[in-house]
């Protein structure tokens, strides 16, 4: 693994993972909290593209695919990812919430 280069990294997403958030989005936006979710997971982007190995918690290294995998918490919110060893680019893999949200328990997957 090289340094870390100087961010932002890229940050890469599935649609499948686009459509989560925007259905977790649209029921905050339901509920009247939708400011304090767009600020959580706001700065979860932030911490993906800035410092993504200084926020989460190394998992298992993928070494075929030359990336780590990373779980990191922030705001009662769950998120997966890996980083590429050389490239400055994050896969960001899921993002969930967890006990203490207001929207726990509910299902974003279509």
């Amino acid at each position: 693994m090289i340094p870390d280069p100087a961010p932002p990294y890229e940050l890469g997403t599935s649609a499948i993972l686009r459509e989560r958030i925007h259905r977790m989005l649209n029921r905050a936006a339901d509920l009247g909290i939708l400011p304090e979710i767009e600020l959580a997971i706001a700065e979860i982007i932030h911490l993906l593209t800035q410092s993504p190995r200084g926020w989460g918690d190394p998992l298992r290294n993928f070494q075929h695919a030359q990336t780590v995998e990373y779980r990191g918490q922030h705001r009662n919110f769950q998120c997966y990812y890996s980083i590429h060893d050389r490239i400055p680019i994050v896969f960001v893999a899921s993002l969930t919430t967890l006990e203490g949200n207001p929207l726990h328990g509910e299902n974003f997957d279509g």
